[in-house]
């Protein structure tokens, strides 16, 4: 994959992945956001740049990603 992206928090409870130029790519569903099992809350990484390293199971709607946080 290797594309660079960027992490959008929206009103302290949505999370979008945006490119270099502000353009949305994709939007992260409210219940996938925090992970409390895992201790792991994306509204933490506002502004972070990401990678995709995989992306599995992909559906119409959605799909499963692996992702390099930075």
């Amino acid at each position: 994959m290797g594309k660079k992206l960027q992490i959008q928090v929206v009103e302290h409870c949505y999370v979008h992945i945006v490119d270099e130029h502000g353009e949305r790519k994709c939007i992260i569903p409210r219940d996938q956001v925090i992970r409390r099992d895992e201790g792991l809350s994306l509204l933490d990484f506002d502004g972070a740049a990401i990678e995709f390293l995989t992306i599995e199971k992909v559906a119409k709607s959605s799909f499963k990603a692996i992702v390099h946080i930075e």
